[in-house]
C-alpha cells in the first residue's frame, strides 16, 4: 500500500501559462502521490480579504477536482470559511 504524502508540487498539472503564474502568486503549493494539490498563504494582518485568497481562487478554478483544499493562514483566533474547499485558519491551528 503505498501511503500518501505532500510534496511541493510538480509542473505536470500546468499545461497553461497562466496556471503557473497563478502557482507563482500562492506562497506554498504542494501536491500528494494521488496529483490532489493543497495551496497555502500565509497573512499578518487580521482582517482577510478577498484579495487575499483570490489566487487560491483562481488555482482551484484552473485545477477542477485536483485541487482539495486552499488555506490562508492568519494571526486570527477563529477557523473562516471562504468558499468552497477554502479556508481561513488561525496560525494556532499549527500546533494544534
Amino acid at each position: 500500500m503505498r501511503t500518501p504524502f505532500w510534496s511541493f508540487a510538480s509542473d505536470d498539472c500546468h499545461d497553461e501559462p497562466a496556471i503557473q503564474r497563478d502557482r507563482e502568486d500562492v506562497d506554498i503549493v504542494l501536491e500528494r502521490a494521488d496529483g490532489q494539490i493543497a495551496a497555502i498563504e500565509v497573512k499578518a494582518r487580521a482582517t482577510i480579504a478577498s484579495r487575499d485568497y483570490k489566487w487560491l481562487v483562481k488555482l482551484r478554478e484552473r485545477c477542477g477536482p485536483r485541487f482539495a483544499a486552499g488555506v490562508v493562514i492568519h494571526p486570527r483566533e477563529q477557523t473562516i470559511p471562504l468558499g468552497e474547499r477554502l479556508w481561513a485558519l488561525p496560525t494556532a491551528a499549527l500546533w494544534a
